[in-house]
C-alpha cells in the first residue's frame, strides 16, 4: 500500500492493527500493555510518549507534548486507548483482537474508532513534531 499525498497509510494501518491485537477493555485489561505499545512505537521514531498517572500513581494514560517555541494556539488530540467489553465472542466473524485485514477492512474491537484514532493521532504528532 503506497502513501497518498505523503500520508503514511501502511504505517497508520499497521499501528492500528497492532493496537487492535492488544486487549484494552476498560476495567478488565491493564493499560500498561497498550500504552507500552504506543510508547515503543514512539521510541522507534525518536519521539517521547509520556506516562499519565492518577493521584495514586497508577498508569492510566499517556500523551505526547511538543513545544514549538512559537506563539500560537495549542492543539490537543484526544483518543482513548481502552475499548468496551467484547460481548459474546461467538457472535464475532473474527475474534475481537484478531486485527485481521480483509480487503479494505480492519477487523476487531476498536478498529473503527478508538484504536484507529490513536494510530492517526500518533502519526499526526510525528508529522507536526518534525
Amino acid at each position: 500500500m503506497s502513501d497518498i499525498n505523503n500520508v503514511p497509510l501502511k504505517s497508520i494501518i499497521d499501528l492500528a492493527r497492532d493496537l487492535v491485537r492488544t486487549p484494552s477493555r476498560a476495567y478488565e485489561d491493564d493499560p500498561k500493555d497498550i500504552l507500552g505499545l504506543v510508547s515503543k512505537w514512539a521510541k522507534d521514531r525518536q519521539l517521547i510518549f509520556n506516562d499519565l498517572n492518577d493521584a495514586a500513581g497508577k498508569l492510566v494514560g499517556g500523551y505526547f507534548h511538543y513545544k514549538s517555541g512559537k506563539p500560537g494556539p495549542s492543539i490537543c488530540l484526544d483518543a482513548c486507548v481502552d475499548t468496551c467489553e467484547f460481548g459474546a465472542e461467538e457472535t464475532w466473524d473474527n475474534p475481537p483482537t484478531s486485527g485481521k485485514i480483509e480487503g479494505d477492512f480492519l477487523h476487531g474491537r476498536g478498529a473503527a474508532d478508538s484504536k484507529a484514532a490513536v494510530s492517526m493521532f500518533c502519526h499526526i504528532f510525528a508529522t507536526i513534531s518534525r
